[in-house]
């Protein structure tokens, strides 16, 4: 590489290197083939010299000889900048990723935050700075709102701090398009405190983010910003920023925050960006010239009491009591199936945990069986396969008994990480066997542990991935499944840990579709049918809430909406 264009070089980023494959993919132009070197994205390979050319090309406007530069180990070196995983001489090399920051020039606040601002202008029209409105202000602190006393305790309590109360501050808004009723708010390091942290961790469920709480917390705990000046300072920005979020939201608002550094707003593809970020938000794409109507469906819309809508697919979750190491304690469970499914016949969909039923119970509940309209997921405790004593999954479909042999393929990431063989299998029986189409939907069934088929990347602020990234085989079959599917449940025997890392799961899961999960209450581990943790549905990254139908001492059923 010639020391006169580095300074070019380093000018690309991932979004340049994304660019260049999607415009390769496009082009009826013939480039010249690779020899022995190959870019692998989403699990095709691509020539990774010809890639890098055109990234060069797009992030600097003009065409580099293909004697300017090298490919082979120089071009594998280049790529390693970016995290892709590249094929050299037959070997795929599973690249470390490094932080984006390691090349990239220290970007300045308030330029960043004007490049912004213009985008945005250009984007949307006429922009208003540092806005405030006489209903975004902060509470009485003696008789605050419900949905502010968790967060002003937990405030409280943090450093014993009670200044930061003040009556009647209005907070103002970095950036608002009022004709879309959108907020922009731009956050700089100072925001990422331990304060900060606590506010979100205490932020109420029936408020909907534009934003990921979970990213944000997770921010927190790696930059542990700290002002004390005032001694409270830490505490009023927190609390602020909570305000703002709530109040967005309990008006119809929608507010997306941006994090200072993530992206180079003064860059040439910050359009792009820009439109990636709000896609992400609710699953759509906005264009330079998007209308009214459309803008106004790019973020979530304000919804009623614990996020539910009125429309769309109706999911019942069952979660039950039981000793995980008696199998009688679930004799009941054959009455409690039957009492849910024929009660609730209009429910689209109803799962149940793991250890659902006995082999016995089974020819009743089939004899039983009254509810012609769900599809109706369970698992038998005590059931044989190839002449082993295994738990197996079933399920009813317009009322007629399904066994396919489901059973569960791996528990643990150890599991899984010692036995990679069981990939393929695995991938191949969720095609086979258990994506099930029930009305118009694909719903995918994972099994407990299952959800190991993904890892978290802790060194990336635990950023979700399919477990295999580097094999392109195995990473190809994933997508294919995850495209295709509408819903993805996860029934569980019982409560699982490390909710922080599962919560991140469960975002990627949901990105334009559903995750849902439900587990059992185990009274061996004195877990309850309370826990906020026995059940989760998400929709678009977002966590919902449902409607309670059924709570006793034997089992709970709640209804959400997607």
């Amino acid at each position: 590489m010639e020391n006169i264009t580095k300074e070019k070089w380093d000018k690309i980023t991932k979004e340049h290197i994304v660019k260049a494959i999607e415009e390769f993919e496009k082009s009826q132009k013939k480039y010249p083939g690779a020899k022995n070197t190959f870019l692998i994205y989403k699990g095709d390979k691509f020539p990774a010299k010809t890639i890098r050319g055109l990234a060069f090309e797009i992030a600097n406007k003009e065409t580099l000889g293909k004697d300017q530069y090298s490919g082979g180990k120089e071009t594998v070196k280049f790529f390693e900048r970016y995290g892709f995983p590249v094929e050299h001489s037959g070997n795929v090399i599973a690249i470390k990723k490094k932080s984006e920051k390691a090349h990239r020039k220290k970007l300045n606040v308030v330029s960043q935050k004007n490049a912004l601002q213009k985008l945005l202008q250009q984007k949307f029209g006429i922009i208003e700075t540092e806005r405030k409105y006489e209903w975004l202000k902060t509470p009485d602190p003696d008789n605050p709102p419900e949905e502010y006393k968790n967060i002003i305790k937990a405030l409280e309590e943090y450093r014993n701090q009670g200044g930061f109360l003040k009556r009647s501050h209005y907070p103002s808004c970095d950036f608002v398009f009022e004709a879309h009723k959108l907020m922009f708010e731009y956050d700089e390091n100072q925001h990422f405190s331990q304060a900060r942290k606590i506010s979100l961790e205490n932020y109420p469920e029936t408020i909907h983010l534009c934003f990921s709480k979970n990213d944000w917390i997770d921010h927190c705990n790696k930059i542990k910003a700290k002002d004390n000046d005032p001694i409270d300072r830490d505490e009023r920005r927190a609390y602020y920023d909570s305000i703002r979020d709530i109040e967005a939201y309990k008006h119809g608002y929608k507010l997306v925050r941006i994090k200072h550094g993530d992206f180079d707003w003064e860059d040439n593809n910050a359009s792009a960006y820009l439109d990636r970020l709000l896609s992400r938000t609710d699953g759509q794409r906005i264009s330079d010239n998007t209308q009214v109507a459309e803008v106004n469906n790019v973020l979530p819309e304000k919804k009623t009491e614990g996020l539910t809508i009125s429309h769309g697919t109706k999911i019942g979750l069952v979660s039950m009591i039981l000793n995980s190491k008696e199998t009688h304690s679930i004799d009941d469970h054959a009455k409690i199936f039957l009492d849910v499914v024929n009660t609730y016949k209009d429910l689209d969909i109803i799962v149940f945990p793991g250890w659902t039923l006995l082999k016995n119970q089974l020819a009743l509940v089939e004899k039983e069986m009254k509810n012609k309209n769900s599809l109706i997921i369970f698992e038998v405790w005590d059931d044989l396969f190839n002449g082993e004593k295994r738990h197996r999954g079933y399920y009813f479909n317009d009322g007629v008994l399904h066994d396919k042999d489901i059973i569960q393929i791996f528990a643990t990431s150890n599991e899984i990480n010692k036995n990679k063989e069981l990939m393929r299998p695995y991938l191949d029986e969720i095609n086979n066997k258990r994506i099930i189409e029930h009305k118009g939907r694909n719903i995918c069934w994972l099994i407990c542990g299952e959800i190991n088929v993904l890892r978290n990347m802790q060194k990336n602020n635990n950023a979700v991935a399919f477990r295999f990234p580097e094999d392109a085989d195995l990473a190809s079959a994933f997508q294919e499944i995850f495209d295709k599917t509408d819903i993805f449940i996860d029934p569980t025997h019982t409560i699982m840990g490390n909710q922080g890392k599962l919560a991140r799961r469960r975002e990627f899961l949901s990105q334009n579709k559903t995750f849902c999960s439900v587990s059992n209450a185990d009274t061996l581990r004195d877990q309850k049918l309370s826990e906020k943790s026995i059940q989760y549905i998400y929709k678009n990254g977002q966590s919902l809430k449902g409607t309670l139908l059924e709570s006793n001492n034997r089992y709970l059923l709640k209804e959400y909406n997607v």
